[in-house]
């Protein structure tokens, strides 16, 4: 396993920052290389919620919310994908409007894609990196 870790600090309360990232669909606002996510189970978003979501060079995925702790934490788990991989959202109060973000993604390749583990997670932390701050950016604003 190959794990790529970032956090941030956003000027937004707790709950509105899990809110907001723990609901993948609005990964299309933050990432660039994610083209469509759509919500294929009922609302409201938590455990058990599915999505698919279609990634530049990664084609389409489907993912499951596996765990959910409202404000806390919550974890995303890919469904039968080539490269699996799960992230983990974390949210930590600091202040009543100051919150930090830890998003951990861990990268489990399989079969002939393992040895290119190394060089997966090095494009995985250069676009990690670059994500988190697109977050805040956007719950910012």
């Amino acid at each position: 396993m190959s794990v790529v870790e970032n956090s941030i600090e956003i000027d937004r309360p707790a709950a509105t920052v899990f809110d907001y990232c723990s609901d993948m669909r609005t990964e299309v606002e933050w990432n660039p290389t994610a083209k469509t996510i759509t919500l294929v189970t009922a609302e409201p978003v938590g455990k058990g919620s599915r999505y698919t979501a279609r990634w530049s060079g990664l084609g389409q995925l489907s993912m499951e919310i596996v765990e959910y702790v409202r404000p806390s934490s919550w974890a995303t788990e890919t469904i039968g994908a080539a490269m699996p991989f799960r992230l983990v959202g974390t949210v930590v109060p600091r202040t009543s409007n100051l919150t930090r973000l830890t998003m951990r993604i861990e990268i489990l390749p399989q079969g002939i894609l393992k040895p290119l583990a190394p060089m997966i997670k090095l494009m995985m932390r250069r676009t990690a990196t670059a994500n988190v701050a697109r977050i805040r950016k956007a719950i910012e604003s």
